[in-house]
């Protein structure tokens, strides 16, 4: 550090050194004035060693500033990780995965807005589980677990932005589906259905999975201001075709 100092001070420790010299030499010679000449180098050597000095806290401040700030960055992406954990659960279902309730209404809504600024248009399809309570009563809660695990498994296959997906509660789930119409997300859920089938026909769960649903396409036109009022229609054609399910 002192020799960083001496460095940033090469010009004036020159001029020091040359004066100490001069003040020898003429001392030597008995000049009249040399007395002098000494006090102002001995002022001026003081005042350079006090300004190095200064100048040396100033250094270790920095540094000590220096590792301030880098704790504190530590700490600002310590919190960040925290918040962006913090977010993730609440908004995503802890158990399959995909956004919860409180996400679903958020998308809902936004789309809804969408609608009406841009002239859009969504479709939803409200899914409930099929016999969800039979399978937990008979086979234990756990395997109740696969059940819904199994179906989102499915849905993953087909719909790739996971966030459209929402866990509503217990057997129920909303895919939202952005300017896709009724007959577009007829077709992808009829996928999921054969999906369902093929692992139904491998008999490798002692009782057959399923689900029914219901799909309902919103555009500025629709006169629907809510998500809850779109759920609630949703769940009424999904539970519809659950009911002509049965009587098959």
């Amino acid at each position: 550090m002192l020799h960083d100092l001496q460095n940033l001070f090469k010009e004036e420790v020159d001029a020091l050194n040359i004066a100490k010299k001069i003040y020898l030499e003429s001392k030597s010679r008995g000049s009249v004035s040399i007395e002098d000449f000494q006090k102002i180098i001995t002022s001026y050597e003081r005042s350079l060693k006090s300004t190095m000095k200064i100048t040396k806290i100033s250094d270790c401040q920095q540094l000590y500033l220096q590792e301030i700030q880098e704790k504190l960055q530590k700490e600002i992406e310590e919190r960040k990780k925290i918040e962006e954990k913090l977010k993730y659960y609440a908004y995503t279902d802890y158990m399959t995965g995909v956004s919860n309730r409180r996400a679903g209404f958020t998308v809902i809504e936004q789309e809804l807005k969408k609608c009406l600024k841009e002239h859009s248009y969504f479709s939803i399809c409200f899914i409930d589980i099929d016999k969800l309570k039979s399978v937990n009563d008979k086979y234990g809660h756990a395997e109740g677990d696969y059940l819904i695990n199994i179906i989102v498994k499915f849905i993953k296959e087909f719909i790739k932005e996971l966030r459209y997906v929402s866990r509503m509660g217990g057997d129920e789930f909303v895919i939202i589906f952005p300017n896709c119409c009724y007959k577009e997300v007829q077709e992808i859920m009829s996928k999921i259905s054969k999906r369902v089938e093929e692992f139904n026909e491998k008999k490798i769960r002692p009782y057959n999975i399923s689900f029914s649903y219901g799909i309902k396409d919103i555009d500025e036109n629709t006169m629907i201001s809510t998500g809850d009022e779109i759920i609630k229609i949703a769940d009424a054609l999904m539970y519809k075709n659950k009911v002509s399910k049965k009587l098959r």
